[in-house]
């Protein structure tokens, strides 16, 4: 690839055909310097300020690639949640998050939140759905993964907030957070939740209530 692509508030999905079964591969993307704010489309659903994932649009699609993919200089405002989701086949690689700041507004009733997929629900494999995650970030099948400057703010705790991971992960390969402050929405909940991780590095203040 001749350089990098940048995108202001895109969401990039290859286009198949049914006779081209072609992989594609996108990669070299850098998502910089950028304030999202989110609500719920006619007052209904769920948020998702920033959602990457790979997913076959049909039952004969084969699965294809991301990499190299960046998000930096960010603030959100959102009641919602972060997913990057690749697939045990195709792992999104060499992501990262600098210094984005990620203000939670309110809870979302995480009851039935629907899976974010490009492909049709007919066509799901039986992998895990990450869509009711109790977590700020949700990311899941990736490899080389680094966080640096995440700063999360909760809506201010009382006896009835639910427990919110600040990060939670799954099937990661290298992984590594530091000089962030993602503190858990409330005392009785990890901040940090990870499942079937390797190679995870140094993971550095995470764990600071505000």
């Amino acid at each position: 690839m001749a350089g990098p692509l940048f995108f202001d508030g895109f969401r990039v999905r290859p286009r198949e055909r049914k006779e081209e079964q072609t992989i594609v591969t996108l990669g070299s993307i850098r998502f910089s310097n950028i304030t999202i704010t989110t609500r719920p489309k006619w007052g209904q659903g769920w948020e998702w300020p920033i959602v990457v994932d790979i997913e076959r649009r049909t039952e004969n699609s084969r699965l294809s690639r991301i990499r190299d993919i960046s998000f930096s200089d960010m603030t959100i405002y959102t009641q919602g949640r972060i997913m990057v989701s690749g697939k045990p086949a195709s792992l999104i690689e060499n992501v990262s998050f600098s210094r984005v700041t990620l203000r939670i507004a309110g809870f979302e009733n995480l009851a039935g939140a629907p899976k974010m997929s490009g492909g049709g629900a007919k066509f799901a494999d039986g992998l895990p759905d990450y869509a009711e995650t109790p977590a700020a970030l949700s990311l899941a099948n990736l490899k080389g993964l680094r966080i640096d400057g995440l700063n999360l703010f909760w809506p201010a705790s009382s006896s009835d907030s639910p427990g919110r991971h600040a990060i939670y992960g799954d099937r990661l390969d290298d992984f590594a957070i530091s000089g962030s402050s993602a503190p858990t929405s409330a005392p009785a909940i990890s901040s940090l939740r990870l499942e079937n991780t390797i190679n995870a590095g140094p993971v550095n203040e995470t764990g600071t209530n505000r």
